[in-house]
This record gives structure tokens, sequence and C-alpha cells, in this order.
């Protein structure tokens, strides 16, 4: 496998990579990406960059995620390029205009917003899908103690995160229901089911970071899970990337491009996107049993969370990621 130095000379490389990612892009796709027994490599990235982002000297840019510098590992720090020092890690991202760090941060901030605002109007479940290590059942334990939290994702993943909140707070919360999963071979209803799981309350799913890295058809089955074994009222936030950003269209989605490359080398290639445009969306998704409540990309997640104190937006995030938020009719 490529060292990490090597990956990024041959990222700047634009036509290099345009050919390996298309020799990438022709080998038959597997449902599941990350090996067995392996954690998630976006899983520990995506924490790293809320870490970085939560230490941020300007309050309004800041990340709320205190608690992600408590989840990378040290393997992490060492082998990602990303380090406990904010000006260390800033320039890495600005020299290598690291995107995704723009829209990791806006992306905390959107969700943790729709979450707190879903709290308010009464919440009974959280359901959290490829949980990876999301803070949030930990950093708002103390303002929803009776809200039970179930957290899904690979077993090895899993298996790293309860050791991980041992760790940091002794024991898990007795609120919070680990639930190992593959998400592409095993049945939702049926690992919920056996963890607790009542489909008749109100409940808040997110679902972040996780639909483009598995099948199509598994992206189907989860949206008509969600629509069917959720009570009325329940809320599903998402993200997803257009499908002909997943497919290759570099010329409307340039950013794609270097970001594929790095992650079939990390051994979690883009599997599958959803159709184009609001409108196709807003079917695609009415279709499987739910109605879309916004739907947001780059330049309205910059405008809302990415503006600085001095009035300068930050960074702007990758046009290929879109937020969506749904409800349950």
């Amino acid at each position: 496998m490529f060292r990490h130095a090597q990956a990024h000379t041959l990222i700047r490389n634009g036509w290099i990579a345009s050919i390996v990612t298309m020799m990438i892009l022709m080998i038959p796709a597997k449902s599941s990406a990350v090996r067995p027994g392996k954690v998630s490599f976006t899983a520990e990235i995506t924490t790293a960059q809320r870490a970085v982002a939560a230490m941020h000297p300007d309050e309004k840019l800041r990340n709320p995620d205190y608690l992600a510098e408590k989840f990378v590992s040290d393997e992490c720090w060492h082998y990602y390029h990303y380090s406990r020092d904010f000006k260390t890690s800033m320039t890495f991202i600005k020299t290598f205009r690291v995107g995704t760090y723009y829209y990791t941060n806006a992306r905390t901030k959107h969700i943790d917003r729709l979450f707190q605002e879903a709290a308010k109007d009464g919440l009974e479940q959280v359901l959290v899908l490829g949980a990876g290590f999301d803070s949030r059942a930990y950093r708002f334990q103390k303002h929803l103690p009776k809200v039970k939290f179930f957290e899904m994702d690979l077993p090895a993943t899993i298996a790293q995160k309860q050791a991980t909140v041992i760790k940091i707070f002794g024991k898990a919360p007795r609120n919070v229901v680990y639930v190992p999963i593959d998400f592409n071979t095993q049945d939702i209803g049926a690992a919920l089911k056996a963890k607790g799981y009542l489909p008749k309350r109100k409940t808040f799913i997110i679902w972040e970071g996780v639909t483009y890295y598995i099948a199509a058809q598994a992206v189907d089955k989860t949206l008509r899970f969600i629509a069917s074994h959720s009570a009325p009222g329940s809320t599903v936030v998402f993200d997803y990337m257009p499908d002909p950003a997943v497919k290759g269209d570099y010329k409307k989605y340039p950013a794609v491009r270097r970001a594929a490359f790095r992650l079939a080398l990390a051994g979690e290639p883009l599997l599958s996107g959803l159709p184009e445009g609001s409108e196709a969306v807003n079917g695609y998704i009415n279709e499987r049993g739910l109605e879309v409540i916004s739907d947001v990309g780059s330049q309205e997640l910059t405008q809302m969370y990415l503006i600085g104190s001095d009035g300068k937006p930050d960074g702007k995030p990758p046009g290929h990621f879109r937020i969506v938020y749904a409800k349950v009719p």
C-alpha cells in the first residue's frame, strides 16, 4: 500500500489520479468496503477533524464536539497528518486544501442544531446509524438522561468506541445501547429489536457520513426501514452525494477526484449516490415513505456555520456534499 506521502504526490498529479481512480471504479464494487475487524478509516479521520475544529480560537467557527479529541487514537494523530496543535493542523488543511475539514465542521453544527430542536419538541429515543465516534449521547447526557440512544456500526468500530467511552467516563451511560452490525448483510430491524428498540416511539435518527460508502440497495433498504419502523413525527438527518459525483463527473464536481482516489486507497471507496437535484431527491425520498424538510449544500452550510467573527468564511465545503432532513409523516 502507498505511504501517505506518496499518495499526496500522486493526488497532486491530476492525470495520474484520474487514471487510477477510473481503474478503481472499473473494479466490481463490494457491498461493504471496510475490512472485517478493522476500524473505519473515515470514522477516525472525521473525528480528528472535529477535534481540530473544536480547538478553533474563534468561537463562531469552533466545533461543538469538545469530546472529539478524547476519541482520537494516538495512531490516528500520528499517521493522518492532523495534530493536537491547532496551527499545525490548519497548515496541513490549507496546504492540501482539505475541504472535508470545513464540511465536517459545518455538518456537526447543522446536525447538532436539528437534534436540539427535535429534543425541545419531545424526543423518546435516538438512533445513530453508522455511529463511528459520534459523541452526542455523551455531550447531551445531562439534558437528555432518560432518552435512550442506540448506536449502530461495524463490530470493530463499536468495540473501540465502547472501550474509549469506558476509558473516558469509567463506564458507559445506562441510556446508551451499542449495536454492532453490517448494514449491507444484516437486518437492521432484527438487530435493534434484540436490543430493545421500540418503533412506536418518537425517534431522532442520525445517519452521518454513511450513504456514499454503502451499496445503493442498502441505502434504499435503510430509508424504507426508517419510514416503517419509526413513529409519526420522527425525523432523520443524513448526508449524501449526487449520483454523478460518485460516478466520476469530475468536470461538475472537481473536488471528488482527489477524494475518490484517497478513499479508494484507504479501502473505503465511494459506492452510491442519490439522484441529482432537489426535485429528484424529494421524489426519491417520498417514494421511500419520508417527507423532505430541508436539503442543504455547500453554499448554505458556509453561510450558516462557517462565517467567522471577522465576517469572512473560514473555508468552503466541497460542492458534492448535501444534507437532507426528513420526517416520518
